[in-house]
């Protein structure tokens, strides 16, 4: 699609609308061009359907507002999405709520006419799959889950790759597939044996040959999924895989066959799903939730809000559910009116927009909490919570953030269920249960307000220190996830300088880039400071902060950024060992036209001698992809 937004700019430039472009220096990206401007070169397509009448009465009011204060694309940034990503946004993902209302045929047209392409239902071609139907002959799971193991540390060691701050510099691209038609890739892969497990945003799952490439097979979901895929072998020897859709539906997948064991629907409410992951411990699943009403708040005709942010308990041999815990106890009732004079109703939020993490040594999970949507604010959000495994009982609980209330509404034209906001400083990742030097377990954490947290799990999440290394804000600080190898955690830092709002904040210098901290005393050991972007100030698309979780092995940290880089950097002193830009074009061993976009959300996994990235992410101003790509150390071709 960057054909398109390329030929939106010079259809501009020529017409006088768009003073002359300052090209990106490694891509080509042009500067982002008025959205009223952009509206008028959308609006020429033509529009037979009623496709802009549509979009102005149902969409305009997130979309035409300035993004910079927004967590919702501009008309710019989707009218250079794939249009099956739109289309699949509403009918089965974020904005499904939204779209509630229009027919498919509707849907259907307002993609179109955004972006000026007819989304198809594309698939890999028949001769992407394997020509061999064996079964995979190794069950070694290399990475399962978000943090890549139970602890969540994000870290392979030595006896699990080659990949070293030594070696790093010896990976070369191996092989790059393409999911047709995406434009986001947030399903962290699983990696067991010879084969590599991802889902999509469309609902496919893919089992991929870790050599080749090639397609084993595909299992198709009825909605987006967003989280890692967890990868267990069975008392029985079976690989099982399981995992949540964005709907809230849990699969569990035969790991040979890809079919379908069990599917359960867990959501307790219409607006809940699942953006994080489902972790696994001694044949128990945990879901985490969230709720799509944080974004229905758009809807100034909406009864706000009712949901809480949940974990569910299932078996993980059957689907049946065992335990339920809400982070809001109390349902919501009626609480005073919103800025339209209508009813308003809390307490809500506090969602589980990550992943949970697992200790077996004690018996709890640990999970990170979001803001409250609505008055009143509860001592539940932006809060790290642990539970009792056996019941979901409440062992101990640490707010960070107290009186954090905010939904998307805030900062737009409506403003009629923005309660008076809160600074929005979620935790988003998931906690890491790190082993120090001295043997002694702690619990590390960091946070949108760009400080990371040690918790003492034998204290009861007694605080052992906290260190701010980042500007922090909506959009800042620390998002996805961190790592450690024991001695260091190693937090990417957002920080999108024009995106920071930080008036609840003490200020803090804008530091986009890395921070490696000591585990023990949560002093800063060293910084990588991302370089300056190559690009003007008021290009949208040229962001470089790091909001995608880290991975660590020795010797080396890889971090990606939201202008498409992929980072090694030195464990020692953060000097940078290797990069590599995924941000453009690519041929594809499935044969499907792919192209690199924004580093987001999962960290890169490592197996052995290879790295795998994804590229691609289309939400808060990222740039659309649909890359998995595979690196090989040289030595090992």
């Amino acid at each position: 699609m960057k054909n398109l937004v390329c030929a939106l700019a010079a259809i501009l430039l020529s017409a006088g609308l768009l003073g002359a472009c300052s090209n990106r220096a490694r891509d080509g990206d042009v500067v982002n061009p008025p959205t009223d401007s952009i509206m008028t070169i959308v609006a020429a397509r033509g529009d037979g359907d009623g496709a802009e009448a549509v979009f102005r009465e149902h969409c305009a009011s997130c979309h035409m507002g300035n993004s910079r204060s927004s967590h919702s694309p501009s008309v710019w940034h989707l009218s250079s999405m794939p249009p099956r990503s739109i289309l699949a946004a509403m009918q089965s993902g974020k904005m499904r709520e939204q779209a509630a209302a229009l027919t498919q045929s509707q849907k259907v047209s307002v993609a179109t006419w955004l972006t000026g392409v007819v989304p198809g239902e594309e698939d890999i071609p028949k001769s992407a799959y394997c020509a061999s139907k064996r079964g995979n002959p190794d069950s070694t799971i290399y990475s399962s889950g978000w943090g890549g193991n139970a602890p969540a540390t994000g870290y392979y060691q030595a006896s699990q790759t080659s990949i070293s701050g030594e070696t790093v510099s010896g990976l070369r691209l191996d092989w790059v597939f393409a999911v047709p038609g995406s434009g986001e890739m947030r399903s962290k892969p699983a990696v067991v044996g010879d084969r590599l497990f991802f889902g999509s945003e469309f609902g496919g799952v893919y089992a991929i040959d870790r050599q080749t490439g090639c397609t084993h097979w595909v299992y198709k979901a009825n909605a987006a999924i967003r989280g890692a895929l967890n990868v267990q072998v069975d008392d029985e020897g079976s690989l099982r895989i399981f995992f949540a859709d964005m709907r809230g539906t849990v699969h569990a997948l035969d790991g040979q066959t890809g079919e379908a064991l069990w599917t359960h629907d867990a959501a307790s409410h219409y607006q809940a799903n699942v953006t994080g992951s489902v972790a696994y411990h001694n044949n128990r699943l945990f879901v985490p939730f969230s709720s799509t009403e944080i974004a229905s708040t758009r809807d100034g005709a909406y009864e706000c809000c009712h949901t809480s942010g949940e974990v569910v308990a299932l078996d993980a041999k059957e689907g049946a559910v065992i335990w339920r815990f809400r982070t809001i106890e109390e349902p919501a009732a009626e609480y005073g009116k919103n800025n339209g004079g209508a009813p308003s109703f809390g307490p809500s939020g506090a969602p589980v927009w990550s992943s949970p993490t697992v200790d077996a040594k004690r018996g709890l999970i640990y999970f990170g909490t979001g803001e409250n949507f609505t008055r009143p604010a509860t001592k539940t959000s932006d809060a790290i919570f642990a539970l009792e495994m056996s019941t979901g009982a409440v062992a101990w609980s640490y707010q960070a953030t107290a009186n954090d209330v905010w939904n998307l509404d805030c900062g737009t034209d409506n403003n009629t269920h923005c309660p008076d906001a809160g600074p929005d400083l979620d935790f988003g990742m998931a906690p890491m249960l790190v082993t120090r030097p001295d043997g002694r377990d702690v619990l590390i954490v960091g946070q949108k307000s760009g400080s990371v947290h040690a918790l003492d799990p034998d204290q009861h999440g007694q605080l052992l220190w906290s260190t701010r290394v980042g500007r922090g804000g909506a959009l800042g600080g620390i998002h996805w996830g961190m790592s450690s190898d024991g001695k260091l955690a190693y937090a990417p830092l957002a920080d999108f300088p024009a995106l920071v709002v930080v008036e609840q904040v003490p200020f803090h210098p804008s530091s986009p880039g890395v921070a490696a901290l000591d585990v023990s005393t949560g002093e800063l050991v060293w910084r990588h400071d991302n370089p300056a972007p190559a690009c003007v100030e008021d290009d949208f698309s040229c962001l470089t902060g790091n909001s995608a979780a880290t991975t660590a092995v020795p010797g080396a940290v890889f971090t990606g950024s939201m202008d498409g880089m992929i980072r090694a950097i030195s464990t020692r002193d953060g000097s940078r060992l290797w990069e590599f830009d995924t941000a453009r074009e690519f041929a594809t061993v499935n044969m499907v036209k792919g192209h690199g976009g924004s580093v987001e959300g999962p960290g890169p996994v490592v197996a052995n001698d290879s790295l795998y990235v994804l590229s691609g992410y289309t939400t808060n101003l990222g740039n659309a992809g649909n890359l998995l790509l595979a690196f090989k150390l040289d030595s090992a071709r």
